[in-house]
C-alpha cells in the first residue's frame, strides 16, 4: 500500500468509525462471511439466510415484512454509508469489485475490502461509479433472498432508493464540508440517477422555509412497527 492509499484509508477509517468500526483493506478477508461474487453463491445464500432466520428469532412477534425489510437493509447499509462518507469525506472512492462483509449478533457488522485502490475524480463521476459497482452487488444480494424468500426488483428499488437519501440527510456529521439543504437535495438526484432509480415524487423530499432543515417522505415502510415495543418513523409514507 502506498503512502497517498495509508493516508486515504486513515481518513476513511476516521469518518466511518462511529459507526462501521471494523474496517479493513486486506486481500485475505479471513475473518469476514458474506462476498458480493456469485462464485461464492451457496456460501453467501446461507448467511443470508442465518441473517434472516435470526432476525426472526429475535422478532418472533413480526412477520415477514419486517424480516426482509430488515435482511435487506442490513445487507446494503455499510457499503451506502462507505461509499457517501469516501466521496464527500475524503474525495475518493473505494473499490467496490470486491469485498466482504461479517455479521454479528443479527447484523452486519464489518467490511474488508479485498484491494486497497482508490478512484479519484469530479463528484458526480465518483457517484456514477458508485452506482455502477454498487448496483451489480445489491442485485446479487437480492437474488440470494429471493432464491428462499420472494423478494422482487420493485421493492428492493424502493428500499434503495430511502437508504441513499436518508444517508445523505446525515451527510454533516462526516463531511469537512458546510454543505447546504439545497446541495443534499440536488445530490440525493444524482444518486438515484446512478442507481437507475426514478426521482423522487414531488413534495416528498423539500426543504422547510422556516427551519431549512430537509423533509423526507420515505417511498417504503421498513415495518419496524410490527416490532413489539415499535411505531412508525416520522417520515413512513404510513403517517
Amino acid at each position: 500500500m502506498n503512502s497517498n492509499n495509508q493516508l486515504l484509508v486513515m481518513k476513511l477509517k476516521h469518518f466511518t468509525a462511529p459507526f462501521i468500526p471494523d474496517l479493513s483493506f486486506s486481500n485475505q478477508g479471513a475473518d469476514y462471511l458474506l462476498t458480493n461474487n456469485k462464485l461464492n453463491w451457496e456460501h453467501d445464500q446461507q448467511i443470508v439466510v442465518d441473517l434472516y432466520e435470526q432476525i426472526k428469532q429475535a422478532t418472533p412477534e413480526a412477520d415477514n415484512s419486517y424480516w426482509l425489510t430488515r435482511t435487506w437493509t442490513l445487507l446494503c447499509w455499510q457499503p451506502i454509508y462507505i461509499a457517501i462518507v469516501s466521496i464527500y469525506g475524503i474525495k475518493h472512492l473505494p473499490n467496490f469489485a470486491a469485498y466482504i462483509q461479517g455479521m454479528k449478533n443479527s447484523e452486519m457488522r464489518g467490511i474488508c475490502f479485498l484491494s486497497c485502490s482508490f478512484q479519484s475524480g469530479s463528484t458526480p463521476f465518483l457517484i456514477q461509479q458508485a452506482g455502477h459497482q454498487l448496483t451489480g452487488s445489491f442485485e446479487y444480494y437480492r437474488q440470494l433472498l429471493d432464491q428462499t424468500y420472494r423478494c422482487r426488483p420493485g421493492y428492493t428499488q424502493a428500499l434503495l432508493s430511502d437508504m441513499l437519501v436518508i444517508a445523505l440527510q446525515q451527510l454533516k456529521q462526516y463531511s469537512p464540508d458546510d454543505l447546504s439543504a439545497s446541495y443534499i437535495v440536488e445530490q440525493s438526484a444524482l444518486w438515484l440517477e446512478a442507481f437507475n432509480l426514478p426521482p423522487i415524487s414531488d413534495g416528498n423530499l423539500v426543504i422547510d422555509q422556516i427551519s431549512k432543515e430537509i423533509i423526507f417522505t420515505r417511498k417504503s415502510c421498513c415495518f419496524v412497527y410490527k416490532k413489539a415495543k415499535g411505531k412508525l418513523c416520522k417520515n413512513c409514507p404510513r403517517v
